[in-house]
C-alpha cells in the first residue's frame, strides 16, 4: 500500500449514487503483491445533440478504489451498502482521476476504509 508523505493538494469527492461495489482481498498476481480494497463505480450521464442521430446519451464512468484491511472488508462492504440503500452520499479525498479508457476514470482514495467510517461516526 502506498503512503502519502506530502499533501500539496487534494481533491474532494462526493459520490451521490453508488452503482456497484466490488470487494477485493489482498493477494499476489504474477509476483506482484496488492493490498485489499473496495472499488465502487458511479456514472454521470449527459445528453448531447448529434447531427446524425439526434439526442444521444454519453456516460462518464468513475471507479473509486478505497484501501481496506482484509479483516475489515466485510464491515466496510456493509457500510457502503447501507449508504447505497439510504441514498447517503459518500465523501472522501483522493487522487486526480486517471484515464482508464473510453470515458472511464479511476481515483484512489487518500483515506482508508477505517478513516472513512470513523468520519461518518462523528457526523
Amino acid at each position: 500500500m502506498s503512503q502519502l508523505i506530502e499533501t500539496g493538494f487534494k481533491m474532494n469527492y462526493e459520490v451521490l449514487n453508488i452503482r456497484s461495489i466490488k470487494v477485493t482481498p489482498s493477494g499476489d498476481m504474477n509476483g506482484n503483491k496488492y493490498g485489499a480494497s473496495v472499488k465502487i463505480k458511479t456514472v454521470n450521464i449527459s445528453q448531447e445533440d448529434d447531427e446524425k442521430f439526434g439526442l444521444v446519451e454519453k456516460e462518464t464512468i468513475m471507479e473509486f478504489k478505497i484501501p481496506c484491511r482484509d479483516a475489515h472488508l466485510k464491515n466496510f462492504n456493509a457500510f457502503l451498502r447501507g449508504l447505497q440503500k439510504s441514498n447517503t452520499p459518500l465523501s472522501f479525498t483522493g487522487t486526480p482521476p486517471r484515464d482508464a479508457g473510453k470515458d472511464s476514470y479511476t481515483v484512489t482514495s487518500f483515506e482508508d476504509a477505517d478513516q472513512i467510517m470513523a468520519a461518518y461516526q462523528k457526523k
